[in-house]
């Protein structure tokens, strides 16, 4: 009786007597009428496509194999041509190929078996057409789970390019990030100056007003009195910077950045008094189509001026065209 390596639960040994006539349902003849160096032989040249070992010198020490003794699995009783039941246990894991009895424990490959009762030439053979199989056999189950994921990911997409504009409008969330900076931006040995305060709010279409324009531009806009404290980090800087991030739900990467334009000068009232003043800041993106504007009311008490709604425009064909093309890059990364 012995085991192998890495299944203690599992016990195997050497069919004798009428056992060892029995019918072996791998090789579909008499146990004992298996020649075990053909069998390796033929097990070289089922493998030999796959790669991973030498197959000449295997051959070689294949031909060099003594004939074994059937083996009997101690759990069921079944009898099975020795080479051929240690390549099927080596390569699936310790279960009987006919009643599926057995740990299912995977066997070590890296020792040889944990007791006597294996010819060490056989199951060094087996051990090396082994470990090249599974290391193929893995490889091909990790290609197969990449190629269900892409296919899934490309299923999203396809449901993603059905929607329609307004409908993708509402799983995208819009953060604008506005950078003030409390002295003009400079460059320092190519290193820009960071900015002191960074306010970033959410431009979600549920809590916003969303249209489109005669030319066919979505249109996103915040009212009045959201933005206090954003309006205030203004006032109190020289200059500011303006971009909006668009995301995707259940996305974890944003989808794309809109670079909106160059630093502006920062409003500033001309003096105190009871008219109120309007202004409004505009930052393109040419590049993709896309504007984001700022509309300042001064306060009639204090002058300062605070921001009365933000607007974000972008093409509707650029904003599904930056959308689709984002997502193929995250799904082919």
């Amino acid at each position: 009786m012995f085991t192998l390596p890495g299944c203690p639960r599992d016990s195997i040994r050497l069919a004798s007597g009428p056992d060892a006539d029995a019918h072996c349902a791998l090789t579909m003849d008499a146990a004992s009428a298996a020649r075990t160096g053909t069998t390796l032989l033929e097990l070289v040249a089922q493998e030999r496509a796959g790669g991973g070992f030498n197959a000449q010198a295997l051959e070689q020490r294949a031909a060099r194999v003594q004939q074994h003794a059937p083996l009997q699995l101690q759990a069921c009783s079944h009898v099975f041509a020795a080479a051929e039941l240690l390549f099927l246990l080596a390569l699936r894991g310790f279960r009987c190929p006919v009643c599926r009895q057995g740990s299912g424990d995977r066997v070590d490959l890296a020792h040889a078996p944990g007791a006597a009762g294996v010819q060490e030439e056989l199951w060094d053979c087996v051990r090396e057409l082994a470990t090249a199989a599974r290391r193929r056999h893995e490889a091909e189950h990790a290609q197969e789970e990449e190629d269900e994921l892409n296919e899934m990911l490309y299923e999203e997409l396809q449901s993603v390019q059905l929607l329609s504009s307004g409908e993708l409008l509402e799983r995208c969330a819009f953060d604008l990030t506005v950078a003030c900076y409390m002295t003009p931006v400079t460059s320092v040995r190519n290193h820009p100056n960071i900015p002191r305060t960074s306010v970033t709010v959410q431009l979600r279409p549920g809590a916003l007003v969303s249209s489109r324009d005669a030319d066919g531009s979505l249109v996103l806009r915040v009212a009045h009195g959201r933005h206090r404290t954003i309006s205030a980090n203004i006032n109190r800087s020289k200059h500011y910077t303006a971009n909006v991030f668009i995301q995707l739900q259940d996305f974890e990467d944003e989808l794309f950045p809109v670079l909106i334009g160059k630093q502006r000068a920062c409003p500033r009232s001309e003096g105190h008094g009871s008219a109120r003043r309007t202004r409004e800041d505009s930052f393109v993106d040419a590049e993709r189509h896309s504007e984001l504007q700022i509309a300042y009311e001064s306060c009639s008490y204090t002058g300062e001026y605070m921001i009365r709604s933000i607007t974000f425009r972008m093409h509707e064909d650029t904003f599904r065209e930056q959308v689709f093309a984002a997502l193929e890059r995250a799904i082919l990364a």
